[in-house]
Formats: structure tokens, C-alpha cells, sequence
């Protein structure tokens, strides 16, 4: 006769959420198959409560197993003791249900298996094997037979257990809410004193229960402790782990349950995790990076990245691993990647992958660094095709970002800073610009020049000056390119371009130097760069007072860099300086000869191809949107709604992740729809109108001065329809007005055209 066994299950008090997880169970119980037993396997990460859901289910259900619950913890990640082997889990077990003498039991594991089977079939019992290290460690556990429902946790994915009929349930960490939750329960109301400080503290746990309980151990023991206190000891990630654990329980140490999964990995497993401690968690990593970083075989990454995965370790999204911060902080601590390797490894792949990544989207721009990329295609194959890889090279570069930002930081802490660190870091300027991370830029480029300190190098140096000069250009054209209704709003910003011009100058005068010396084509092309963009520069300077003087100096630049790139045989560079050139032409009033100008630059960057990509996606929409300027500036509204509208449809197609651009496009499409409504027209529709300043406000969400200008326009959408016919008189006042400056940008009030051509967008494509 067989002892009715009754293991306590000392589940977790309190308990929060797993509702989904809970409803799962009960199913799985309840419709388990017949004849055998139901066999449920939970999975997930060390840390995320797996034991303490089973537990927690399993006291709620003692009922319904009158025939007793048996518990076992097989110990598949302990650090003193071997995994238990079932054949040793079946000999304590028939000992202790069967009544049998250690003579009477079957010597091996597949006749006590037998033994087992026959002595609990019929029997209502729940067994919880906790920690299984793999399905063989379990199968000879689960009793051929009957109606006992076995459930089984481990931190792998048990592939060949689901594979016997096992119902999955995956358990990951919990959310900020049922965290916070999770504290309050365990704390009181000391989290209610400061809800902020608490926030942040759970944070730090990133949603670890066993964190959670350990932060709240030491709230609830030293009483003194305020949660602003504790929450100010974690705040400093590389001590955060130290603080995540109860000296006096060595259950409730965070560190030291990741320790147990890390140490079961093989060497190229360790070699792969340890990479993610180098980079930031959110972006995540491909292949190719994650690859590059452990220098190995990508084939053999992706290989130990699926590896990492069964493990919970990793988790894959559309193709990019990522790590739980905990496990980021626990490598990032304890791995073993040489940081000095790494960074030279990262820097080379990136500077290939960006450089790559850029002429891709601008073909023939003269700071692609044309020489480095071609032998780099021809020697890193996976890294060209991790690029083209993603929807288009701006899809990648947003995917990439937080990284190769990293990177350089990673590049200019170690202790021996890559010599091609100050290029590369030059080298993101394009990309960062397009997304307008601007605060990005600037940290970047200020640690250009940190490198150049190390290494010392003229043509770098003339590049970073010429992209520092082009930051403090970009920054006030996008302040002067914004929705601003009220022209004192635009004020706020920056308006002079005075620090970008003395910085372009430095820039031309090293780059002339270097090609006096060297006659390097390649410098001779950042010479005509950096001397365009002194004309912008100029231009902007000028658009105060557009006095012939003034803007013909900066006409007279843009033709002297002009002359280079036809030297030089570069009809890019030629398309982007003729989108500048055409707003100078107009702020001195040769509408004709801009509108020429454009056409050409929009001519350039059209596809090649019906239905192919733009030869310059970015050019092509911008001089789409110069267009539209001009032909709204001449009443021609018609053209300028189409044109705003083929503009916007490029940026969306092509240039996606550039929200900001496609929303002041659609902004100005449906400020032109409105006056054209006013003006008598029928079409297109008011409700035309505010779909489009619906989309625009959408898409310029987090700059909240646009979004209040879209808005307003958007309101006048709700009545334009009804509304007579504007008073042109007063329009061509305001125009005469406004027309003569490019500091007073915006589009004004609601129903106003602006001058011929607003000025203002970023002229080098």
C-alpha cells in the first residue's frame, strides 16, 4: 500500500499577477490527456519567479490531489552540488511510498521507472520537479501511466519534453506596475511618501520578483532607510548587484542565481554573453555585432546567440538579441571580454558598416570615406550584408544607433583608443543629423576630439571642425525650419550662424593645407564641402538683410565649391549645393532662376527607374519642398499642395524614421490647403485638410511648439470649409513684410502666405 505523501510548498507571500500563467495551468489541468499523465513545463529566466508561481498554483490546488504532492528540487543550476540524478529522485521516492527495503529495489533506473509507474497509476498526485537541467534529468520522474499531472520548471527551453506532449508556459519578468505592486505589498505605505524614488527603485529590479524582495528585505530591517536613501544606493549601476541580495539568505541574491546559469554555459556560450555587457541593453545585437564584439565566426554567433535564447539568457526581437539588465550588469562585472580588442574590433566593422550605410542613401557625397569603404566591402562581407540586411540603410542606422554611439564612447575609455576612432566618430554625422539627434552629435563630435588628441591626424581634425561648423549650422536652420507661428517664438533659438562660420573656416583652410601638401582628391572634396557649407553659413547670415552684397557672398561660395565638385566630377554634390544655391537666388529675388535651380537638384534625385528608390531620397524631398515653397510664395497653391505632398510620400517611403521632416511637410500641405479653401476653392476638402494636420501632429509629437502650431491650423481646419474667401490684400502686406528676412521663419498665422521662398531647411541633404 502506498503512503500518502504531503511535501509543503512554501510558496511566496505576497503574490502578485501570473494571472495569464495561473489560467494556463488550470486549463492544462483540467484538459489534460487521458491515460496519462499531464506534464507542464514552465520556463523562463533565473530570477523571474518560476518556482513561486508553481508553488503558489500548487498550494491553491492540494485539493484536487488526494492521493498526496511530492516536490523536488533536481538542483540543475547548483553551484555545490551535481544536478540529481532520477534514478536517486525514484530510490527516495519508493522508499519512502512503497514501503520497500533498499534490497528490494530495482538496481537500474528504467525497472524502478517500471516500480514507480505501477505504484502511483490510478492515483490523483501532483508531482513539481523544480530546476530540471534538461528533459532526460526528468522523463524517468514522470510515471508511464495514470492521472498524476507532473510539473516541471526549468531555465531552458526543454525542447525535447514539449516534443513528449509537455504544455509550455514561459514565464518572463514582470512589468513596472506589478512590480511596484509587488513592493507596496511587501513594504506598506513607505512607497506612498515618494512614489517617484519608488518608481525608480523597481526600476532597478527590472522586474525581478527575487530583486523586488530583496530591496524590500532591507527597507523592512533597517527602518531608518527611506526609499529615496535605498533608491540613491542603487542608482550607480556597477554596485547595483551588491545590493540586490540578502547577506543573510542566500536565496535572495540576485547575482549569485545568474552565477548558477553562467557558470552551466560552454566557453563560446560565456565568450558571446559577455559581449552584451559592453553595449547598451535596449538597442540590442545582431549577429554580425554581437560576432564582431566576441570575435568569432557570425555563422558561430548566430549559432550560440539561438543557444543563449533556449536558455532564457537572450531574447530575440525581429533578429536583435537582448539581455535582462541584471544579466548585462552580472557580464559586464564578471565577463571576460578584452575592452581594448573590442572597441578596436567595434570601430573598424562600424566605420565600414556607416560609411556603408550612408553612400548607400547619398551615392558620390564627398565625406563618404570612399577609400576605407571599398576595401572594407571587399573584406567583410557580413558586415555589408548585416546593413542591407534591414528594410533601408536609415531602417538600419535607427536600429543601430544607441550602439554606435556606444561605440565611441567604448572607443575613447579604453586604455589604447583605436587610431581610427576620431574618423568614425566623424563618420556618424549624417545619420545622426537625418534623425535630428542633435545633443548625440555634439557628444559624439566632442569625442573626435578627445581621439585626436591621442592621434593627432590634419584631415581628421578638418573634418571634425567642418562637422562641428555643420552642427551649429543644422541647429539654427532647424530652429528657424520649425512651425513657430509667432516669429518671437523662432527668437528663443539660436540665430546666428557666427560660431558655425569660424569653425568652417578652420575647417577649409586644414583641408586646403592637406591638399597643397598632399593634392589628395579626397581633400580636395572636403575643401568644397566644407566651403559650401560656408556658404549656407553666409547665406543664413545674410537673410537678416538680404542685401546684394550679402547674399552675393554667399553666391559667390557656393559657385567657388561649385567649380571643385565639377573638377572633380561629382554631380552629387553638385545636386545638394544647387538646393542651397536656388534659396540664396530667391532671397534676392530671382524666383525664376531658384525655381530652376531646384527642378535641377529634384531632376538629380529622382530614381533612375520608374518604381526604383531615389537616386538621393533625401534630396529628392527636399527640393520637392523647396518647390512647394516657391509655388505657394506665387499663389500657384495648386502645385504646392501636390508638391508638399510628393515630399512628405518620399520621406515616409525612404527616409522613415525622419518623423520630424514628413510632419513639417504635411504641416505646410495642410496650412496651403486652408488658404486655398479660403481663397474660394472647392477643393481639396477641408476634410482633406485636417487628415493631413492629423498626420502632421502625430508624427511631430515631443516637439511640443510644432504640435501647438499644428493644432491650431488643425482647428481652423474644422471651420475652413464654411469660411468666405480670404483677403489677398492682406496676405501680399504680410508677405512684402516677411519675405526679406530668413530669421523670421514660420508659416505664420493661420490662413497667411509667407515670401517667395521660406528659407530655413537643411540644404545639404
Amino acid at each position: 500500500m502506498m503512503d500518502t505523501p504531503h511535501d509543503v510548498f512554501r510558496a511566496p507571500v505576497p503574490f502578485v499577477n501570473r494571472e495569464a500563467e495561473l489560467a494556463v495551468l488550470n486549463e492544462a489541468w483540467v484538459d489534460g490527456p487521458s491515460g496519462r499523465p499531464t506534464v507542464i513545463l514552465i520556463q523562463g529566466p533565473a530570477g523571474a519567479g518560476k518556482t513561486g508561481l508553481v508553488l503558489h498554483w500548487a498550494n491553491s490546488m492540494r485539493q484536487h490531489f488526494p492521493d498526496g504532492c511530492l516536490f523536488r528540487d533536481l538542483r540543475g543550476y547548483d553551484v555545490a552540488e551535481a544536478p540529481v540524478r532520477p534514478e536517486l529522485v525514484l530510490e527516495e521516492w519508493l522508499l519512502r511510498l512503497g514501503g520497500l527495503s533498499g534490497t528490494e529495489l530495482p538496481p537500474d533506473g528504467d525497472g524502478r521507472h517500471l516500480r514507480f509507474s505501477r505504484l502511483v497509476a490510478g492515483r490523483r498526485l501532483l508531482m513539481v520537479l523544480d530546476n530540471a537541467t534538461g528533459a532526460e534529468q526528468v522523463r524517468l520522474l514522470i510515471p508511464a501511466g495514470g492521472s498524476a499531472v507532473v510539473v516541471v520548471t526549468s531555465r531552458d527551453a526543454l525542447a525535447g519534453l514539449a516534443a513528449d506532449g509537455a504544455r509550455v508556459i514561459t514565464t518572463d519578468f514582470l512589468d513596472q506596475e506589478h512590480a511596484e505592486t509587488l513592493l507596496r505589498d511587501l513594504v506598506g505605505d513607505r512607497t506612498d511618501h515618494d512614489p517617484a524614488a519608488a518608481g525608480r527603485l523597481v526600476s532597478y529590479c527590472a522586474g525581478s520578483p527575487l530583486a523586488v524582495r530583496a530591496v524590500a528585505g532591507r527597507l523592512l530591517v533597517e527602518p531608518e532607510l527611506s526609499v529615496r536613501g535605498l533608491e540613491a544606493q542603487l542608482a550607480d549601476e556597477r554596485g547595483r548587484l551588491r545590493q540586490l541580495a540578502d547577506p543573510d539568505d542566500p536565496r535572495i541574491d540576485i547575482s549569485a542565481v545568474i552565477a548558477t546559469s553562467y557558470r552551466a554555459l560552454s566557453d563560446g556560450e560565456r565568450q558571446v554573453l559577455d559581449v552584451f555587457g559592453i553595449l547598451p541593453s535596449e538597442a540590442g545585437l545582431d549577429s554580425y555585432v554581437a560576432s564582431v564584439l566576441a570575435g568569432v565566426d557570425p555563422a558561430r554567433a548566430a549559432g550560440l546567440l539561438r543557444q543563449l535564447r533556449r536558455r532564457h539568457l537572450v531574447e530575440n526581437l525581429l533578429g536583435r538579441y537582448r539581455v535582462h539588465d541584471l544579466v548585462r550588469l552580472y557580464v559586464a562585472a564578471f565577463g571576460r571580454v578584452d575592452r581594448d580588442v573590442a572597441a578596436d574590433r567595434l570601430v573598424t566593422a562600424f566605420h565600414g558598416c556607416v560609411n556603408h550605410a550612408f553612400d548607400l542613401m547619398n551615392t558620390g557625397n564627398p565625406m563618404v570615406d570612399a577609400e576605407y569603404l571599398e576595401r572594407w566591402r571587399r573584406g567583410d562581407p557580413d558586415g555589408v550584408a548585416a546593413v542591407e540586411a534591414a528594410a533601408s540603410p536609415s531602417v538600419w542606422f535607427d536600429l543601430e544607433r544607441s550602439n554606435l554611439v556606444a561605440a565611441v564612447r567604448l572607443a575613447c575609455e579604453v586604455g589604447r583608443i583605436p587610431k581610427l576612432a576620431a574618423r568614425y566618430a566623424c563618420s556618424l554625422f549624417y545619420l545622426l543629423e537625418l534623425g535630428g539627434h542633435f545633443d548625440e552629435w555634439a557628444e559624439v563630435e566632442s569625442l573626435a576630439e578627445r581621439a585626436l588628441r591621442v592621434h593627432p591626424n590634419r584631415r581628421d581634425e578638418a573634418r571634425s571642425l567642418r562637422n562641428r561648423g555643420r552642427l551649429a549650422l543644422v541647429r539654427v536652420l532647424d530652429e528657424q525650419e520649425s512651425l513657430a507661428s509667432d516669429p518671437a517664438a523662432v527668437a528663443t533659438g539660436p540665430v546666428s550662424c557666427a560660431e558655425a562660420v569660424t569653425l568652417l573656416e578652420r575647417g577649409r583652410d586644414l583641408y586646403h593645407a592637406e591638399f597643397a601638401e598632399y593634392g589628395h582628391p579626397v581633400d580636395r572634396a572636403g575643401y568644397a564641402t566644407t566651403l559650401r557649407e560656408l556658404a549656407d553659413a553666409l547665406r543664413i547670415e545674410a537673410g537678416g538683410s538680404p542685401t546684394s552684397a550679402a547674399v552675393a557672398a554667399a553666391v559667390a561660395a557656393y559657385r567657388a565649391a561649385e567649380q571643385v565638385y565639377r573638377e572633380l566630377g561629382n554631380d552629387n554634390a553638385v545636386a545638394s549645393l544647387e538646393l542651397g544655391l536656388g534659396i540664396a537666388r530667391s532671397l534676392s529675388g530671382d524666383v525664376v532662376e531658384a525655381e530652376r535651380l531646384f527642378r535641377s537638384s529634384l531632376a538629380f534625385a529622382a530614381p533612375i527607374q520608374d518604381g526604383g528608390p531615389p537616386r538621393h531620397s533625401r534630396l529628392m524631398a527636399f527640393s520637392l519642398r523647396r518647390l512647394g515653397d516657391l509655388r505657394r510664395g506665387l499663389g500657384d497653391r495648386t502645385a504646392a499642395i501636390d508638391l508638399y505632398g510628393r515630399g512628405a510620400a518620399v520621406l515616409e517611403t525612404w527616409v522613415p524614421h525622419d518623423r520630424v521632416a514628413r510632419g513639417r511637410a504635411l504641416a505646410r500641405q495642410g496650412i496651403t490647403m486652408i488658404e486655398h479653401l479660403r481663397s474660394g476653392a472647392s477643393t481639396p476638402t477641408a476634410a482633406d485638410a485636417r487628415a493631413v494636420l492629423e498626420q502632421a501632429v502625430d508624427l511631430l509629437a515631443g516637439h511640443e511648439r510644432e504640435v501647438a502650431v499644428a493644432e491650431a491650423w488643425l482647428a481652423e481646419a474644422m471651420t475652413a470649409g464654411s469660411a468666405g474667401p480670404v483677403d489677398e490684400s492682406r496676405h501680399q502686406a504680410r508677405r512684402a513684410d516677411d519675405g526679406a528676412g530668413e530669421r523670421r521663419f514660420g508659416d505664420g498665422e493661420v490662413g497667411v502666405d509667407r515670401g517667395p521662398v521660406p528659407p530655413g531647411e537643411v540644404t545639404h541633404p
